[in-house]
């Protein structure tokens, strides 16, 4: 049903305006962020024009995350056997979130949601992760295989929204690959295939969280 939330994501969201460190801690204070600025496709505007000159064949691609590997991680997390969200506490599985990404995201979530309801029930006797949704589950897991923090899902929400926007913009970005790969002469289904493996690029908050990241600056954090 990710789907209907893709829709629902074309609405504005409120930006979470939660800058509080003394209560969140530095690790997490960067996720205090607007929703429409989350993730955006590499070497383009908001709308997933890529600029001029951008060439993303030159650039190392992220390591790919299987989709099983997602689900592993999602059963750990959203078990639901201590009552809240819990960190797998492995180490980063990829370095940056990819298109491909975001759409197994999609699907994991989907197929939690059809397999465990009660997850995400508002009105449920019992919620075995807390409060919780969609978009909120989906920005969770995307920071864990990221090495990112485990957040709340009020600041995780605004990330899965973005990837529902994300999702709205693959069919463009294909249709322009596509076209871009014919006019070259190039293998138009190679090219397609390739976009799933292209970077979507946090926003300024979130890729300053990146790089503590990479220096080790969030080894305690997990």
């Amino acid at each position: 049903m990710m789907d209907e939330l893709a829709d629902a994501a074309a609405v504005p969201a409120t930006s979470i305006d939660v800058c509080v460190e003394e209560e969140l801690g530095p690790s997490t204070a960067y996720l205090a962020l607007s929703s429409h600025d989350v993730l955006r496709p590499v070497g383009g505007n908001t709308d997933g024009d890529q600029d001029e000159g951008h060439d993303e064949s030159q650039e190392q691609p992220p390591a790919e995350v299987p989709l099983l590997e997602l689900k592993r991680l999602s059963g750990i997390m959203f078990s639901g056997q201590t009552g809240a969200v819990v960190t797998s506490g492995e180490a980063a599985a990829t370095s940056a979130p990819t298109f491909g990404l975001v759409m197994d995201m999609i699907t994991t979530i989907n197929e939690l949601e059809e397999a465990r309801p009660e997850l995400f029930d508002r009105h449920a006797e019992h919620r075995p992760c807390g409060l919780l949704c969609k978009y909120g589950a989906g920005g969770m897991l995307l920071c864990e295989v990221l090495g990112l923090p485990l957040v709340p899902w009020v600041l995780a929400e605004p990330i899965g929204k973005a990837a529902a926007k994300i999702k709205e913009k693959l069919p463009a970005e294909k249709k322009k690959v596509v076209k871009k790969a014919k006019r070259r002469g190039a293998d138009a289904e190679v090219a397609a295939s390739a976009l799933l493996r292209r970077r979507v690029e946090p926003s300024r908050g979130a890729a300053a969280a990146l790089a503590q990241r990479d220096q080790g600056g969030m080894a305690t954090a997990r």
